[in-house]
């Protein structure tokens, strides 16, 4: 006896019992896998047929593309005529006096083409020179890079590898304030009224006397803060709320080249 799952609760049933023991469900799992069993074994059927018929077919594709060509080869010999006979001693005949128009052309033949040859050996040797002297003018053009003066503008500093020129720019820092928990923002300073009234018409301590009840004031306190691309570079810098930040551009480029060479674009020639 094994132990299968009941397909409506899903939990554990005998594979044996015919109805579910949870939901009272049932059970033709049987019926089912036999089912399934028989539409495989169909399908399989079918999917062997099929590749059987497939390669019946290349069969006898491959079969009539190795007789198709003995086919043209015997009606190609069947369609060859025969030739007619012919006479030797006309042929003989015949040959001789072509061989003496054959020498003449060939003597004719050879006279043209001896013209041809002198003609080419002429006009080869011509190019020659031309590239002799051409060669003999560029080998004595020398190239080299030019010097690189770099500079900037004012105000501005030569980075060390010399490769943008630096500002320093400063600002103001931003500065927020804010009071504690019970105080009231005035300005910059925090304001708190006493629940005491005033004594013989005067507050105690630092309470300041405001309209019958007394008042104290103490600074506020701060936060500082530098805008987008901007930062402190020091404590001297917080504490002084001074922000700043390195401006950077290309510096300009002059070439200049040794003495007997001249300028083009950014290379020496001589």
């Amino acid at each position: 006896m094994a132990l299968i799952k009941c397909p409506n609760c899903k939990k554990e049933i005998s594979d044996t019992t015919k109805r579910c023991i949870h939901c009272k469900k049932r059970i033709d799992g049987k019926k089912d896998i036999l089912n399934k069993k028989t539409i495989v074994i169909i399908i399989s059927i079918l999917v062997l047929i099929i590749i059987l018929v497939f390669s019946i077919n290349q069969q006898n594709n491959s079969n009539k593309q190795i007789i198709e060509p003995s086919n043209s080869e015997n009606e190609n010999k069947e369609e060859t005529p025969s030739l007619p006979s012919t006479d030797n001693s006309e042929e003989k005949e015949d040959t001789n006096l072509d061989d003496d128009k054959i020498e003449e052309k060939e003597d004719n033949k050879t006279t043209t083409s001896n013209k041809d040859t002198n003609k080419t050996n002429s006009n080869s040797k011509e190019p020659s020179n031309n590239n002799n002297t051409n060669n003999s003018q560029t080998s004595k053009k020398i190239v080299i890079s030019a010097y690189e003066n770099k500079s900037c503008p004012s105000e501005y500093t030569l980075s060390n590898d010399s490769s943008t020129c630096n500002k320093t720019i400063y600002i103001n820092g931003n500065t927020e304030y804010f009071c504690a928990s019970g105080f009231e923002l005035v300005g910059t300073k925090c304001k708190m009224d006493y629940t005491t009234e005033p004594f013989n018409g005067k507050c105690v301590t630092d309470a300041v006397l405001e309209n019958g009840v007394c008042v104290t004031y103490t600074d506020a306190k701060t936060s500082k803060s530098c805008p987008s691309g901007y930062e402190y570079a020091s404590t001297g810098d917080y504490m002084n709320n001074k922000c700043s930040k390195v401006e950077k551009i290309k510096p300009n480029i002059e070439y200049s080249c040794p003495s007997g060479y001249t300028l083009n674009g950014s290379n020496c020639e001589k």
